[in-house]
């Protein structure tokens, strides 16, 4: 007869603390509705809206790796990554999403920057450090 082990398996609190900040704070949704309101998520989210097209798939799959490479700069900046249809996509920026485009959206819903390819994480983080609200988040005494 063999016997049973029991075993507890715990994970070590860097381990938790990920897979937390993974749940809570990052969010990829690919739409195939024509239509998303994003106002749930003004003065609590900055979002990196990605235009999904199927000519982008192969760069907009490659920015969604960037992104979890640095999930708790993105949780920190409260910072979530959305790939919508273009439908949802020119809502915020009129011209035709051919190939990629990502839009970075602040939390007063304004668009921010606009890029054509694929990104570094330390790039948009640096960005969203000069922004007024983004100051005062990092000001403690602000708090």
């Amino acid at each position: 007869m063999a016997a049973v082990l029991n075993t507890k398996i715990t994970l070590g609190p860097l381990l938790k603390g990920f897979i937390l900040l993974s749940t809570l704070f990052y969010f990829e949704f690919t739409l195939a509705g024509e239509s998303m309101d994003l106002s749930k998520y003004k003065w609590e989210n900055r979002i990196l809206l990605i235009c999904d097209t199927k000519e982008s798939s192969y760069k907009n799959i490659e920015q969604k790796k960037i992104f979890e490479s640095k999930p708790n700069e993105a949780a920190e900046r409260d910072l979530l990554l959305l790939n919508v249809k273009p439908k949802v996509f020119n809502k915020f920026d009129k011209s035709e999403c051919l190939d990629f485009k990502m839009l970075l959206i602040g939390k007063d819903g304004g668009v921010k920057e606009t890029y054509s390819s694929p990104t570094l994480m330390n790039k948009v983080f640096a960005l969203i450090d000069t922004m007024p609200m983004r100051k005062k988040e990092m000001n403690p005494s602000s708090k």
